[in-house]
């Protein structure tokens, strides 16, 4: 049996979670890029699937960076518990191509 780690920081139990991966009423995406950005009352979340836009969610301000605050808790837990750190893109790509501090 696999092992799962519970880092989720909402209130619910991990076996909601896994409960949910299996109702066919959810709608399951896989991404693996994403664009952000800001209307003056919403974030918009573009979800990427090899370059190709296979979803977008619009949420209030809040709400957005309330999720940016959430994710960046659970890979730091995730990170520390497993004792890995994970890469972002921008770290992956070479120093020609990162992007450099505004003088």
């Amino acid at each position: 049996m696999e092992k799962t780690v519970n880092l989720s920081i909402t209130k619910g139990p991990i076996d909601d979670v896994v409960k949910l991966s299996t109702d066919p009423n959810i709608l399951k995406l896989y991404a693996n890029g994403f664009q952000c950005t800001f209307t003056l009352t919403d974030g918009v979340l573009v979800l990427k699937h090899n370059g190709a836009i296979i979803a977008m969610v619009t949420m209030s301000l809040a709400a957005i960076k309330t999720l940016h605050k959430n994710i960046e808790a659970t890979v730091q837990g995730y990170e520390k518990q497993i004792g890995i750190n994970i890469p972002t893109f921008e770290d992956l790509l070479p120093e020609q191509f990162k992007q450099q501090p505004n003088k």
